[in-house]
């Protein structure tokens, strides 16, 4: 009888362990099935890695491999960039470095949000997809345009985005979560202007001092400053300034080269615009921002946000694509995955979404 008992008692602790085991295991997947996704903004000079949800990104680091930039561009000891075509190989050490080193996850357990430039090249996109989707067996990838993704932490609808970039300053207008393509100015300054200045007052003035000798800097010295990212140094560390001749004529011009008005938007009665200046966080620019439109009269008033002692303007971009990355079924929905990838190689881009129907703005951030 004794016996019996214990029997029953053993089995239905077995049948309880099972049923444990079988509840555990619903409840691990169901938190893999929930990891927040990880956020990539691929710059020209630099890449933001972290995941969804988060304020600050866990890496800022140089958009580069051993082997070459991910965007096919170098520089030879003269200073001149040479464009060459990103291969698969050096974009999937990118980003498996990525993974493996600064963010410490599966690529197969994550979707992946990108923050891109409009200008992104469709080729590179596709090479992206290729790394991703392919190689490293990501579930999903979504491509945000970073002009847009900058708007959502300020949770503004209309603003005008102003990224200055390492190899262009692109303005884009954005009204109602759409990125109004047909007004938008592209210019071709930059932060490579500036190291290409520093490179050029170097080779003219620049001296190095060797086996107590001072002379010029010759090829192979210019192979050592590269590496050691001296010239982007320089730029971080010391002012430049302009004649004050040449500053009064580009104030006494700068009405002339304002953008044009948007004719196919309403703007609502007492609507603020929100300039963000982009990677440049002087003072002086803020302010000839501040300046500029109210002098041309195109808006009735202007808001300014500041962040006291950070640095939130150089990954704003990467905030926004948190932001939307934390919010998992708007993610699902427009993200494409390996299987529609794999049958189609066809990316659709944001305003295919806003063609659909589908909701891309404020309102679904408030939900």
């Amino acid at each position: 009888m004794t016996s019996a008992v214990r029997a029953s008692g053993s089995s239905r602790r077995s049948l309880s362990a099972l049923a444990t085991c079988t509840s555990l295991s619903q409840a691990i997947n169901s938190i893999d099935n929930s990891k927040p996704a990880v956020i990539l903004d691929l710059g020209r000079r630099l890449t933001k890695v972290g995941f969804a949800g988060e304020y600050v990104p866990r890496a800022i680091i140089h958009s580069q491999f051993l082997d070459g930039s991910i965007y096919g561009q170098n520089t030879n000891p003269s200073g001149d960039q040479q464009k060459l075509g990103p291969t698969l190989s050096v974009m999937v050490k990118f980003f498996r470095s990525i993974f493996n080193s600064y963010l410490l996850t599966m690529p197969r357990e994550r979707r992946v949000v990108i923050v891109e430039s409009m200008l992104t090249p469709t080729r590179l996109r596709d090479l992206i997809c290729e790394a991703l989707l392919e190689v490293l067996n990501v579930p999903s990838v979504l491509f945000i345009p970073s002009h847009l993704a900058a708007t959502f932490p300020y949770n503004t609808d209309y603003a005008l985005v102003v990224d200055v970039g390492y190899t262009e300053t692109v303005a884009v207008p954005i009204a109602e979560g759409v990125t109004m393509l047909s007004c938008w100015e592209v210019s071709n300054i930059g932060a490579r202007k500036l190291e290409d200045r520093v490179r050029e007052l170097l080779r003219k003035h620049g001296r190095i001092e060797k086996w107590n000798e001072v002379c010029e800097i010759k090829d192979e010295d210019w192979n050592l400053i590269e590496e050691a990212n001296i010239v982007e140094d320089i730029c971080v560390r010391f002012v430049f300034c302009s004649p004050f001749d040449r500053g009064q004529a580009i104030q006494a011009q700068g009405a002339e080269h304002g953008l044009p008005p948007i004719k196919s938007v309403k703007l609502p009665l007492g609507a603020d615009f929100l300039i963000v200046p982009g990677f440049v966080r002087l003072a002086e620019l803020a302010e000839d921002a501040k300046a500029s439109p109210s002098k041309m009269k195109q808006c009735e008033s202007i808001r300014f946000y500041r962040f006291n002692d950070q640095s939130a303007e150089i990954y704003l971009p990467w905030l926004g694509g948190s932001l939307f990355g934390a919010l998992q079924d708007a993610v699902q929905l427009r993200s494409i995955t390996r299987e529609t990838w794999i049958e189609e190689r066809n990316i659709p881009d944001w305003t295919d979404y806003v063609r659909h129907g589908i909701p891309c703005g404020r309102p679904e951030l408030e939900r």
